[in-house]
């Protein structure tokens, strides 16, 4: 009977050990890339990075156009026992606003859902984003600074129905956003 039980311990501490090294491997985060984002005409030129200590996404191209130079996130996966999913930062560098465009429409709409909404919450932390030159209705974007890069201590948004609810927003951005205006 000890055996059996002295098995299974060593089984159940294999497997948990299995399981830590592999989420705290980029290999693995770059196995997953490799397999899902050809499907989405995604591709890359290098990931590092962990699912713990966060991932850093450099030249992240759509149909071989370049999405962005940089990303960076960095999330609490702790935060998931509460329902919540808490990221620390968020890093966007360099990023082609006409690009971005073409992603989005390149995935299907789902105007005629009938899923029930999930409510989920998302604490954003730290937010960073650098924006090339764009025309965006006849206006002409040419230069941006880094146009959020400020601590959102408390930016809680509610993702109900894929629609994005801002509740409450730190004093740092509304700083921000009245020293941009």
């Amino acid at each position: 009977m000890k055996k059996i039980l002295y098995s299974f311990l060593t089984f159940f501490v294999v497997l948990i050990v299995a399981i830590v090294f592999a989420a705290n491997s980029s290999f693995v985060i770059k196995k997953a890339a490799d397999m899902f984002a050809p499907e989405y005409k995604i591709s890359y030129d290098d990931i590092r990075g962990n699912i713990f200590t966060g991932v850093k996404i450099s030249g992240l191209k759509f149909e071989d156009k370049v999405l962005t130079k940089n990303i960076l996130f960095s999330w609490n996966p702790s935060k998931l026992l509460y329902k919540r999913i808490a990221i620390n930062k968020i890093g966007v560098e360099a990023l082609d606003v006409d690009v971005l465009k073409a992603l989005i429409a390149s995935f299907p709409s789902d105007d005629n859902s009938t899923s029930e909404p999930f409510p989920l919450v998302v604490l954003v932390g730290n937010v960073s984003l650098s924006v090339n030159p764009f025309d965006e209705q006849g206006i002409a974007i040419s230069k941006t600074l880094k146009m959020l890069s400020m601590p959102v201590m408390r930016w809680i948004l509610v993702i109900s129905n894929c629609k994005l609810i801002p509740i409450s927003l730190n004093y740092h951005l509304k700083q921000a956003l009245k020293t941009v205006s």
